[in-house]
């Protein structure tokens, strides 16, 4: 997993960290989850801080227990 797989890793971090929330989390409490994933090869800070509001936002919704994609142009 890369910081691009947003989804993967939102569903990811809701598994292992079922009774977290990313409302009000600083960005660097989230990079640490992000980066401490099993299987994230991914870089240690993400190459633009919009792929951290992607994972947050995404994480919201598996939460919730949504199942509406979300991409880019919706976060937009």
């Amino acid at each position: 997993m890369d910081w691009k797989d947003y989804k993967e890793i939102a569903v990811e971090l809701h598994k292992r960290y079922p009774n977290e929330t990313p409302i009000g989390m600083p960005e660097a409490e989230l990079v640490k989850l992000v980066t401490s994933l099993p299987g994230f090869t991914g870089t240690k800070q993400p190459s633009e801080e919009i792929y951290t509001n992607f994972i947050s936002k995404r994480w919201i919704i598996v939460r919730s227990g949504g199942s509406s994609w979300i991409g880019p142009e919706q976060l937009l």
